[in-house]
């Protein structure tokens, strides 16, 4: 069993600036999902090519953004 990756391991500089780019939050238009999949959509093409993606990167895809009603 794997285990889970504590923040502690996350590079606080490197994860603040992925963050700063994200800019995670309730996703209320079209325009906010379509910029958080094009982010998502770029780790995981990095990720099929085999781009090694930073620890802070794989953390985070989870906290691009959470859909909202009415996108």
């Amino acid at each position: 069993m794997e285990k889970a990756m504590a923040i502690a391991e996350l590079n606080p500089a490197k994860y603040g600036k992925l963050l700063t780019a994200a800019l995670p939050k309730v996703i209320e238009t079209r325009e906010e999902f379509d910029r958080a999949v094009a982010l998502m959509e770029d780790l995981d093409r990095r990720q099929v090519r085999g781009d090694a993606l930073s620890r802070e990167e794989l953390t985070a895809p989870p906290t691009a953004g959470t859909i909202g009603q009415g996108v």
